[in-house]
């Protein structure tokens, strides 16, 4: 399983709002019943006769579905923060490890942090402190989401293994609400190909 930059769960849920709005707004138009006589075809609560209704209707069902036949995660409502461990079923939140000075890599991380964006908003970092005598670096940043706020907060450090190797985890949660629509999931995969961009293309 992987998560999607696409933010599938706020198109499904935009989707069945338009859906539930239509046949409201139908209905609020057309409240009688039919009368005696009348053609079967008139019902007392009416459906859209577009096509476009029938398939915005199916993409409700169809959507969630398809996303995980093709291993895409599909979350609306059970969560409002993400975070990544090495046994995370989904394999892109899992933490990244490099073979890497730890200054080169908060710099390229603290790089990539700068240079993101959601929403057409750009990430506000709120902290930002490397440690070189522990080899610990962490980066703490703002994610504007539309009207709400996340925070998002990215740690590197050794991973006990070998000397050179380091871990670089990330944590984001949501200020309010007890759903993201898959949102923090997205800023980590977001900041991680950002972070391994600027790694790779490092001089």
């Amino acid at each position: 399983m992987t998560v999607s930059l696409i933010p599938w769960e706020a198109i499904w849920f935009l989707n069945l709002v338009v859906v539930v709005v239509w046949i409201f707004a139908l209905n609020l138009r057309h409240p009688e019943r039919p009368r005696r006589g009348e053609r079967r075809q008139r019902y007392w609560f009416l459906l859209p006769d577009t096509p476009l209704f029938y398939v915005l209707f199916a993409a409700i069902f169809m959507l969630p579905l398809a996303l995980n036949l093709l291993h895409i995660q599909f979350d609306v409502d059970t969560q409002n923060d993400a975070a990544t461990t090495f046994d995370n079923p989904i394999v892109n939140l899992r933490p990244h490890r490099y073979d890497l000075p730890p200054q080169e890599i908060y710099d390229a991380a603290l790089k990539a942090v700068q240079s993101q964006r959601t929403y057409g908003q750009p990430w506000v970092i709120t902290f930002a402190e490397y440690m070189p005598d522990q080899k610990l670096g962490r980066i703490v940043a703002e994610v504007p989401v539309l009207w709400f706020v996340d925070d998002i907060s990215i740690t590197i450090q050794p991973t006990g293994e070998q000397a050179t190797d380091y871990r670089v985890d990330v944590y984001s949660a949501s200020r309010v609400g007890e759903a993201d629509f898959g949102e923090n999931g997205r800023h980590i995969v977001q900041f991680f190909r950002a972070l391994d961009k600027n790694l790779a293309n490092r001089k």
